[in-house]
């Protein structure tokens, strides 16, 4: 038996014990874990889930918000997997009652925190901009740098001062479309193109994105890099371990590459295409 084939059985096994009809991807990865089946780092880096990007296990993906996987058997039938996938997502039904004057006073006390709440956003963001202005200063010598300008056309090439520096060493690719992830669970999927840069001659990686319609870029130096290799493909990390960034990685077999920041979230951008300088 297969490592694959190992990975299945465990599920179905878990499945018929539970009598359930299908298990989260979050329950499918501990379990995993806990038999071993996989090692810590391809739990922490998405192992799980490139299978089921690739379609080696029987699973699909929920198109409601937050958009979750679902497992099912391996004896699941492709059009049962098919006809789950188109089922709409369920509305709950809307309430319509008379409203007490203690829920008004509720409200109104609600309203009054929203608006204390968008008093300390635009406080605590025009203090996030003057920092990001403060790193932009070229008084600054922060290892890590954000850069914002606006550009007509998308430039994700990184340009370096290293005169030494050789394009071989230098790789820029373009992703069409990244989900938010945390503890497994995609929080929101964003179609939108973002640009990233891994340039070996300075240690940097680029992450370029738009906001607010304006293109910006996001240089993350990084110390040390390595390989962890898989039975059934690569990953390259890089740490980074400033900005509130740990790690970035990058896994050529899916193709997919993601951000690791420090608050437990992850950013895992697909439908990766290299692009020329």
């Amino acid at each position: 038996m297969d490592r694959l084939e190992e990975i299945r059985f465990a599920l179905d096994e878990k499945l018929s014990e539970t009598q359930k009809k299908f298990i989260t991807l979050r329950t499918a990865n501990k379990l995993l874990w806990d038999k071993r089946l996989i090692t810590e780092f391809e739990r922490d880096r998405g192992f799980l889930k490139s299978l089921l990007e690739q379609k080696k296990l029987n699973a699909i993906q929920t198109q409601s918000q937050p958009r979750q996987w679902k497992i099912y058997s391996s004896n699941h039938s492709s059009e049962s997997l098919f006809l789950e996938s188109k089922k709409p997502a369920e509305k709950k039904p809307k309430e319509n009652r008379a409203v007490s004057k203690k829920e008004r006073k509720k409200w109104d006390f609600g309203l009054i925190l929203g608006i204390i709440g968008i008093l300390a956003l635009i406080f605590f963001g025009t203090r996030s901009h003057n920092n990001i202005e403060e790193l932009n200063s070229p008084n600054n010598s922060s290892p890590s740098q954000i850069k914002t300008r606006e550009t007509a056309v998308p430039q994700p090439n990184y340009k370096t001062n290293n005169k030494n520096s050789t394009s071989k060493n230098v790789f820029t690719f373009k992703s069409t479309f990244y989900d938010r992830e945390r503890n497994g669970i995609i929080l929101q999927t964003i179609e939108e193109e973002t640009f990233h840069t891994f340039n070996y001659n300075d240690s940097t990686v680029t992450q370029k994105s738009k906001l607010n319609g304006e293109w910006i870029e996001i240089i993350y130096l990084f110390s040390d890099s390595y390989i962890e290799e898989g039975p059934l493909s690569n990953t390259y990390v890089f740490h980074v371990g400033t900005l509130g960034l740990k790690e970035i990685w990058y896994t050529p077999e899916v193709p997919n590459l993601g951000y690791d920041y420090d608050d437990g979230t992850r950013l895992s951008c697909y439908e990766l295409q290299q692009v020329s300088r």
